[in-house]
């Protein structure tokens, strides 16, 4: 894991207490240690409000409401449009991935996990949120509204 996006926060949603400390304690031995679990949907949604994650993993199964409903809920969050999102599901629910993905899921992640899979997609996908968050901060860079970085105008002449 590369150090600039070791540190970046990532969070746990899941009610499922053991795969919520599996996934913390496999992560961990991945070198990423600023990991925050929520057994509630609502207060991981919550939580978003006040901080950005580098990384959510959401479980597709939780009793409060399910992981389709949490990625709508997440991705109307101001500033939560492009924070890269793992849905987790078992084999039997791979049917939910198309919906999933034009709801704002980036990647999914089957239960249960396979350490150097898990692994792959953490790293990828904090690189690539770390790769959004650099761009952003160029002086050239603008966003559009849905949080896509756009071109100025005086560039596309």
């Amino acid at each position: 894991m590369r150090s600039e996006t070791s540190g970046m926060q990532i969070i746990i949603v899941s009610d499922d207490a053991a795969t919520a400390s599996s996934l913390q304690r496999a992560l961990g031995q991945c070198g990423l240690v600023s990991i925050s679990q929520f057994n509630h949907p609502a207060a991981a949604l919550d939580w978003c409000t006040k901080d950005e994650p580098g990384l959510v993993l959401a479980d597709y199964f939780m009793r409060a409401f399910d992981g389709l409903e949490f990625i709508r809920r997440f991705r109307a969050l101001r500033g939560c449009g492009q924070i890269p999102l793992l849905l987790m599901h078992c084999a039997a629910a791979r049917v939910i991935r198309p919906e999933a993905l034009q709801l704002g899921a980036t990647d999914f992640l089957t239960l249960p996990f396979d350490l150097p899979a898990l692994a792959a997609r953490t790293t990828n996908l904090l690189a690539l949120r770390q790769a959004q968050l650099l761009l952003q901060k160029r002086p050239w860079s603008t966003l559009d509204e849905s949080g896509h970085p756009s071109c100025p105008p005086a560039l596309l002449h």
